[in-house]
């Protein structure tokens, strides 16, 4: 599944008028401009999908739950898959052909 993801977002990527095409026939999107704006979040989309920590800790924030505050960030992710895939070149290959 992460390898999937990655590749696609690696083909959207280096595609980007056969994303365009795909967004209008599955999402029926004709307008360029809506097009476009979707296509700026796969832009912005990272090439190595490490959990935001930041994130976790933005919603971390939101609840008061005493056993949520002796939990640490780390505790709700778990990044080997990606550390194992950016180690061994393969983040880098895919985007890289």
């Amino acid at each position: 599944m992460v390898k999937a993801s990655i590749d696609a977002y690696a083909f959207m990527k280096k595609n980007k008028e056969a994303t365009i095409k795909s967004i209008e026939k599955w999402y029926n999107i004709k307008d360029p401009k809506q097009q476009e704006a979707m296509y700026k979040t796969v832009e912005a989309t990272r090439m190595k999908p490490y959990p935001s920590e930041k994130g976790i800790k933005q919603v971390m924030s939101l609840f008061t739950y005493r056993e949520l505050k002796k939990s640490k960030v780390e505790d709700f992710y778990d990044d080997s898959f990606i550390t194992e895939l950016d180690k061994s070149g393969y983040i880098d290959q895919v985007y890289a052909k």
